[in-house]
Parts: C-alpha cells; sequence; structure tokens
C-alpha cells in the first residue's frame, strides 16, 4: 500500500509538471501611452488601461479590479507606490506584474513674464532650495498681462487650482491685497532666522517695500527689480538744435551740485537737457516747439502719450480718495489734457510729434534713424523716448543698431544716446511676488520668493549678467561702483542715474485702481487732443463711464469740467 501511494504522489507532480509545460502563463504588457507620473492630488486613473494580458490558450484576457492591487496607492500623497497585477489563466497558471507609479508634489508659480525661467531663477531654486523639500519640482505658468486677473482671481476666490506663489504689477498686487489673497510676507521674514528684517527693509528702496504692503502697514508682496523710468534722447539730434548747449550756465531749475566747466557752464548734456529742456511738463511743451522751429525735420517725442508719465509733477495725487474720484487729481487731469493737445497736430510740418504710434514698426525704427510717418512723404527723426530701466536693454539696445545692404551691423544711433530726468521721477513697470494666503506649501513658497528678493548673492549675479536695476540698494551701489559706463549711452553710467531716480519715486498716490482708470481716461484724452470733442465733453464723458464702470459713489457733485 505504501508503495501504491508513493506512485500515486509521484504521477500527480508528474501531471502538475506536465501541466506547467504545456500550458504558458499569462503575459502582462504596460501599455506605452499610459502614464505612471502623476501630480499631487491627481484624479485617480483606471488602473485595468494601464496593461494588456494576453495568453496563448485563452487569448486577450480581460482584467477585473479584484485583479489590481493599488491599496499602497494614495493620489493626494508625494512618492512612490505599486500597482500590482495578479492574473490567473484558466490552466491555473499566475503571472504578477508591478508597476511602479510616481506622484510629484510641485510648487506652482505662475508669472506675467517668463523671466523667471529665461533668467534661470527657477533653477537657482531648485538647485540652492528644493533638498530642502525632497527635489520639490516647480511648475510654471505664464498668463499674458491682460488676461491675468482675470485667470486668476476667481481661482483665488475658490481656492481651487490657485498658485502658491504669484506675481503681478503694482496694480494688480494692491488688488490682490485689497481683497485678502496674500500671506503676511512680513512675519515669515521675521521668523527666518537667516534675515534681520530691519536691516532688508533699510537696504531696500522705499518705493518697492512701501508697494508690497496692506493699508495697515503689513508687507505682504515684494520685487526684485526696481524700474524707474527717463527720457532717454539723443546727443547728435540734440546738439543740432542747441549747438551752443555747452555755453549755457545752469538756471535755478538745476541743483547746486551739477557739474560744470571751470567757466560755469554745463559740462554733460543729459544735465543741460534735464534741467533747461525736460524739467517741467510745460516745459517739454516749450522744448518740443523749439525743435520744430529749428526746422531741421525732427521731432522731441514719437507721439504724446510719451508725456503721460508727467502728468501729475512732483506732488502726485491718488486717483481715489474716500471711494470717489479724487477733484485735485482731475485738475492735475485737466493740466496734463491741455499740454496733449498743444503737442498733437494732424499737420506733420507743425506738430510737436511724429504722430507715431507706441510700438508700430515706425515708433522702433525712428531709434536707428529717420522714418516716415504713415501718410507721409518726409522724413523726420525723433530725438527722445520716454522709457524705464528695461527699456534701455529691451527697446532702444536691439533697435539703435541696423544692418546695412550686405547684412552686417553697422553703428546706427548706437553710442549717442544719454539718459536724462524728466519733469518728475517716475516707474513703469516691476514684478511683485505675493503667497498665496491658502497654499500648504507657505514654507517652500516664502524659500521661492526668498531665493528672489531676499538671496543679495543671487540678485548680485542677475544684475552683473543682464544689467538691469534691482530694489536692493546696497547691490546697486556695488554695482555701480564697478560699472565703467555703458556704450550705448556713450560711457554714461545708468546705474547711478536709476538708482538715484528709483528713491525719488513716491506711491503713496498709487491705488488698485489705477490701471483702468487710466486706459479710460486715454479714449477721452485722445477724443480732445483731435478736437472730437471739446474739454467739457471729454471730461463729462470720462465721469460718465467711470460711473458705470464702478458705480455712483465713485462720482462726487465736485468735479471740474474746466481749468481753474
Amino acid at each position: 500500500m505504501k508503495r501504491f501511494k508513493i506512485f500515486l504522489f509521484s504521477v500527480s507532480i508528474v501531471g502538475l509538471s506536465a501541466c506547467s509545460l504545456f500550458n504558458e502563463a499569462p503575459v502582462i504588457t504596460l501599455n506605452k501611452s499610459f502614464e505612471t507620473t502623476y501630480d499631487l492630488g491627481s484624479t485617480e486613473p483606471n488602473w485595468i488601461d494601464a496593461v494588456e494580458v494576453t495568453d496563448k490558450e485563452d487569448g486577450t484576457i480581460a482584467l477585473t479590479d479584484d485583479q489590481v492591487n493599488t491599496i499602497d496607492v494614495d493620489m493626494n500623497t508625494a512618492g512612490s507606490f505599486d500597482v500590482i497585477y495578479s492574473v490567473t489563466d484558466s490552466g491555473g497558471a499566475t503571472t504578477e506584474k508591478t508597476i511602479r507609479i510616481t506622484i510629484l508634489d510641485k510648487l506652482i508659480v505662475w508669472s506675467i513674464t517668463d523671466e523667471l525661467q529665461t533668467q534661470g531663477d527657477i533653477a537657482y531654486w531648485e538647485e540652492k532650495y528644493s533638498q530642502k523639500y525632497n527635489g520639490l519640482e516647480v511648475e510654471f505658468k505664464v498668463i499674458p498681462t491682460e488676461d491675468y486677473v482675470s485667470t486668476i482671481l476667481p481661482l483665488l476666490q475658490s481656492g481651487e487650482g490657485a498658485p502658491d506663489v504669484f506675481t503681478g504689477l503694482i496694480d494688480m498686487i494692491k488688488q490682490f491685497i485689497q481683497e485678502g489673497y496674500l500671506a503676511d510676507l512680513e512675519q515669515m521674514i521675521k521668523d527666518d532666522v537667516d534675515i534681520d528684517i530691519s536691516t532688508v527693509e533699510s537696504d531696500f528702496i522705499d518705493y518697492v517695500w512701501e508697494s508690497g504692503m496692506d493699508k495697515s502697514g503689513t508687507l505682504r508682496a515684494l520685487s526684485f527689480d526696481s524700474t524707474p523710468g527717463a527720457i532717454f534722447f539723443r546727443t547728435d539730434l540734440a546738439e543740432k538744435v542747441w549747438p551752443e548747449w555747452d555755453l549755457v550756465t545752469p538756471s535755478e531749475h538745476a541743483p547746486t551740485n551739477v557739474v560744470t566747466d571751470d567757466d560755469g557752464t554745463y559740462m554733460y548734456i543729459y544735465d543741460f537737457m534735464s534741467y533747461e529742456k525736460f524739467n517741467t511738463i510745460e516745459q517739454l511743451a516749450v522744448t518740443a516747439k523749439e525743435v520744430v522751429d529749428s526746422e531741421q525735420n525732427i521731432k522731441l517725442f514719437p507721439n504724446e502719450d510719451s508725456i503721460r508719465f508727467f502728468d501729475s509733477g512732483r506732488e502726485p495725487k491718488r486717483w481715489i480718495v474716500n471711494g470717489s474720484l479724487n477733484p485735485e487729481h482731475m485738475h492735475d487731469v485737466i493740466d496734463y489734457m491741455q499740454v496733449a493737445k498743444q503737442f498733437h497736430s494732424e499737420d506733420l510740418k507743425s506738430t510737436y510729434t511724429a504722430n507715431t504710434p507706441d510700438w508700430s514698426h515706425e515708433w522702433f525704427a525712428g531709434m536707428r534713424g529717420p522714418i516716415k510717418p504713415v501718410d507721409s512723404d518726409q522724413e523726420y527723426e525723433i530725438m527722445a523716448y520716454s522709457l524705464p530701466t528695461w527699456g534701455l536693454f529691451h527697446v532702444i539696445e536691439p533697435n539703435a543698431k541696423k544692418n546695412d545692404n550686405n547684412s552686417n551691423v553697422n553703428d546706427g544711433t548706437y553710442g549717442k544716446w544719454r539718459v536724462a530726468n524728466g519733469p518728475n521721477a517716475y516707474f513703469w513697470g516691476g514684478t511683485f511676488f505675493g503667497i498665496y494666503n491658502k497654499s500648504e506649501k507657505k514654507d517652500a513658497a516664502y524659500d521661492f520668493v526668498k531665493s528672489i528678493t531676499l538671496d543679495t548673492e543671487r540678485m548680485y549675479e542677475r544684475a552683473q549678467s543682464n544689467g538691469d536695476m534691482y530694489s536692493r540698494i546696497s547691490i546697486m551701489e556695488r554695482i555701480a561702483d564697478q560699472y565703467e559706463g555703458n556704450p550705448l549711452l556713450g560711457g554714461q553710467n545708468h546705474f547711478d542715474y536709476f538708482l538715484t531716480e528709483a528713491q525719488k519715486i513716491d506711491v503713496s498716490h498709487v491705488t488698485e485702481y489705477d490701471r483702468q482708470l487710466d486706459t479710460i481716461l486715454r479714449t477721452y484724452v485722445d477724443q480732445y487732443k483731435k478736437d472730437e470733442k471739446t474739454l467739457q465733453e471729454a471730461l463729462d464723458d470720462f465721469y460718465s463711464e467711470v460711473k458705470a464702470t464702478f458705480g455712483d459713489d465713485f462720482i462726487p457733485n465736485n468735479l471740474p469740467t474746466s481749468p481753474e
């Protein structure tokens, strides 16, 4: 009996061996199109779709949920997880296959510009800071300026899909602060053991720090750059109109420390232009007329919008006071409208400008030589442009050189430009950073903002590489001291100029409504200067549109409709 039992047992084993030998196990193949990497919080996919199962005997095998083990997978937790498939065919042969999936946490950053990527800021953060957060990567998205507020506001309001860090121009940031979407950046800086906030605050250009504060004085946003403006002008054209500029003794408009020759006359033409020709908005009109009267086919500016930065003078007033249009500011607006009308004429021979719109082909071309304005057979040269810091490198410099017929670059107007003061200090642009108050990654978000605005060595490296103007005084003083002069500007040190000018800027008048109000006003300024409306008609229509846009409370009873 024993021998029989043993024999049967032996047969049973042989039978199993034969089964394995002739029945091939199923084959589990990963679909190449199936993603194995997901962002944190993603919707869990149908794991059955990840693989195909084929079997020699059974053909294609349809998977069921009980053949897929996803018990360890959590789409809301960063890390790597195993999805295990176990399939048994009709012959009893079983195959297991494990697929490793990765769920990535990311720091979401939105901006109005791509410079965080092109200038290496994101790469710098990932190299120097992300290790603290297990290699946390940045997901970066650029939204066009004109669509930015309408795109981001619904997300900030709902809390769904909002970025951890986002940028904005000053008026945008003012709106985000006003509506309570920005975290307390000041407290984060105070909690940082590596930073003394009083030292940092004193090192920032005042207007940049103040622009990021809420009404209670708490810092909620900060910018790495500073964007003071200037009037850039061509010396070759200025010397044609005022050939004896260097024989002029500084007037009472010039500071007492202005540099002069031994005989007390101006040493530098940019000082002469700053204090004798560009010193008030009224003087700009006089200067523009002098240029026309020289009868050399030169225009002071490309168009009358070049004076829009000087509409409030040295004592700017707020658009809005106590929830309504400010009558005092409107008196400044009326003065500006009247000067703008002086600058405009359809008669190109007599008009103060070349009637060339900003950003048009002729506007750019005027930086390198004579242009023919639209509908004109006469060539004119443009002497000056009102632009901020970034205009020097991104607008004037690439256009100051021109190609000859052999596509070789010659000098054009390169080296003939200088930078001068206008009637008042102004700024144009600037990228401010804030942290969403509902972000679950505030520590990483703070370190991202820190890497851009508080990491002095990074800011110094950036300033050295691109020549732009930054918001830290100590860095810009260091750069200015080492700088040998800008060849585009004939050796003039633009850092010295812009650092001084940036510290004059007053943002106490800036409100979250400025961009919209400026845009509305421009329509009626255009109609007035073209004689399509009287001054009173233009102002009445402006007030009506403001009322329709913002409500009755924006229009008080004492708004002016004529000059004082």
